[in-house]
């Protein structure tokens, strides 16, 4: 390895530390973290509601029917704040307090419990004492959370500790310039994003070529951090250059998309929301989401599992067929490049013979024909 090299890994592990460091942890998480805050809040109250009635009326409480009317209660609350967007960033981060809206959403719930509650004729395991309790406590709880975490998520945009380090920003200078960190917020939930500028030539060949040599730049820094979208800053007028750019980009496995100029943001109030989302054009779409890699991982696994048992009578026999055929190992491994640009290691049966070359290593020298 020369020592320029050696130098520019050096920088590049800098610029990976300080990127990792500027964003406590990802925008991606907020909407798992805040249901599951309010799931906690109306759990605490359902529990306190029926501790504290049966403690008064001096009754025995038994803890497994709060739990499950707490955890119904969850799930219709939940489902209806997230069908509304309220547990995005950009909902989250306002300053104004959702009071009405919770407490409609809550009140609702609540009616469709007891509903619930009369059709399975639970009330000898819930009294309505407790449910009453319950119905007043938990909105009082829900409130105070989301005060905290508007607060805590203020705070932490304003001091950089929220974001995502995975975003590719590729622009013109003046649409790059006036993009704000609130507007990058909302576009990809991201208050910084690593930018390549392109080029201000006014002839239209040397501005080709250099806008190239930048968008290679760029895509290799997606391949080499594993980044996760591309955001495109260009006047939408300027088609020609867009579709320059979407032709080079088009080899990289992420997310490509088309952020509003400054004509079109000009129009709007830029109070984006997940109900309310930013004009962005996606031009290309990511392989997989999140939860598609998911389920694809856990299909290879179980599948795989399966039928490497089914096929392991026969691979048995090919092993022993291998080794008796000729010496060396039964089993070929080798690296090999794969999704965005990773290196794996393939593990396969020998189909070569193995030699021995002048520097003493073996190596496989002749393909077996008749494999």
């Amino acid at each position: 390895m020369s020592i320029e090299s050696g130098i520019r890994d050096k920088v590049e592990g800098i610029q990976d530390l300080n990127d990792r460091s500027a964003a406590g942890f990802s925008t991606e998480v907020i909407p798992y973290i805040l249901p599951a805050l309010d799931t906690f809040m109306i759990l605490l109250s359902c529990l306190a509601g029926g501790i504290g009635y049966d403690v008064l009326i001096g009754g025995p409480f038994e803890i497994l029917p709060l739990c499950t009317v707490g955890s119904l209660a969850s799930l219709i609350y939940i489902l209806r704040m997230n069908s509304n967007g309220y547990y995005g960033l950009q909902e989250s981060a306002k300053p104004r307090l959702e009071l009405r809206e919770i407490l409609v959403c809550w009140f609702t719930t609540g009616l469709l419990l007891a509903l619930v509650a009369f059709l399975l004729k639970i009330s000898a395991t819930y009294s309505r004492g407790a449910f009453v309790m319950f119905y007043i406590l938990a909105p009082v709880a829900l409130l105070g959370a989301r005060k905290a975490t508007k607060v805590a998520l203020a705070q932490a945009v304003t001091q950089g500790a929220i974001g995502r380090g995975d975003t590719v920003l590729i622009g013109d200078p003046d649409e790059m310039a006036t993009l704000q960190r609130s507007d990058l917020l909302a576009l990809c939930g991201a208050l910084e994003a690593r930018r390549f500028t392109l080029s201000r030539e006014d002839d239209e060949l040397a501005r080709s070529s250099k806008d190239a040599q930048i968008i290679s730049a760029a895509a290799n820094f997606v391949r080499h951090h594993n980044c996760r979208q591309v955001l495109i800053a260009l006047p939408w007028n300027d088609s020609g250059r867009i579709e320059f750019i979407r032709d080079q980009v088009k080899t990289l496995p992420v997310a490509v998309r088309l952020a509003p100029d400054k004509s079109v943001r000009a129009l709007t109030d830029l109070t984006w929301s997940a109900r309310n989302p930013a004009p962005t054009i996606e031009l290309q779409r990511a392989p997989l989401s999140g939860a598609q890699r998911f389920v694809k991982r856990t299909a290879d696994v179980v599948v795989a599992s399966l039928v490497l048992v089914f096929f392991l009578p026969v691979m048995a026999l090919a092993a022993i067929a291998i080794k008796l055929d000729s010496p060396g190992p039964v089993i070929f491994r080798q690296i090999r490049k794969g999704f965005n640009g990773k290196h794996f290691a393939i593990l396969k049966f020998r189909s070569m013979t193995i030699q021995e070359n002048s520097n003493d290593h073996w190596t496989a020298a002749s393909v077996l024909e008749h494999r």
